[in-house]
């Protein structure tokens, strides 16, 4: 393997690492909006959440991303049970 061969392995490794920390990142960013929505909207455990288009308009995300937020254990932890 040539030394160039092995800067390029080398550097799609750490883009692969940084972007899992960027996406762990925004997902505590999430959950923390997530939680922070549901404090605002006082509501109880059981209630239902909006649908996730209109979740992710309300934390100013995609819809995508507050879907993988809400399946976060972090979230199940905090509230109890999955939403």
């Amino acid at each position: 393997m040539t030394l160039g061969c092995c800067l390029v392995n080398l550097s799609n490794t750490l883009k692969r690492q940084i972007e899992d920390i960027e996406r762990r990142r925004m997902s505590r960013l999430l959950i923390k909006r997530i939680a922070r929505f549901i404090n605002e909207q006082n509501l109880s455990a059981g209630e239902r959440l909006p649908c996730e288009h209109a979740l992710g308009k309300q934390v100013k995300a995609s819809q995508a991303d507050a879907i993988d937020s809400l399946v976060n254990p972090g979230v199940r932890g905090r509230f109890g049970q999955p939403f």
